[in-house]
């Protein structure tokens, strides 16, 4: 069984800051703790690393939803069980089973969320635009909102 699937449908996520997968790895970055100068490039380290028994988890929040144009794919984002923290996950709608949960417990609640057809867009409650690889690989970019 997958620790992550079996949270994510108790409305959990695990505390780690990256991104986690269906089959328990987690793709890591580097915390950017406030004040930070933007722009910045979080880097995605598919370094190995698993959810274990070890790993604690935090309660989620969603605040928004989006529906990609096929219908396919929903980005669902929000807060989780402290003030500084914010998830966005990839949810593949036909299963109703992510294809991955991103957290950061550097974010801030994100309040709104949008797919591209190469990103999840999400932007949070500083005024800040998150913009993950739908692939979950390369780099996540964070830049003030666009006026």
């Amino acid at each position: 069984m997958s620790k992550v699937l079996d949270n994510w449908r108790e409305q959990r996520v695990a505390i780690v800051n990256g991104i986690a997968l269906p089959d328990d790895s987690v793709r890591s970055v580097r915390a950017y703790d406030l004040p930070r100068q933007l722009p910045i490039r979080l880097d995605i380290q598919g370094n190995g690393a698993l959810v274990s028994g070890d790993t604690e988890w935090t309660s989620v929040s969603p605040l928004a939803q989006a529906i990609d144009p096929t219908g396919r794919y929903a980005a669902v984002a929000g807060e989780c069980g402290h003030g500084s923290d914010g998830f966005v996950a990839l949810i593949d709608r036909q299963t109703q089973r992510p294809e991955w949960i991103a957290f950061f417990d550097f974010s801030n609640p994100f309040e709104t969320a949008e797919i591209t057809d190469t990103h999840v867009v999400a932007r949070n409650n500083l005024g800040e635009t998150w913009s993950i690889p739908r692939s979950a690989t390369g780099s996540i970019d964070v830049a003030e909102r666009s006026p």
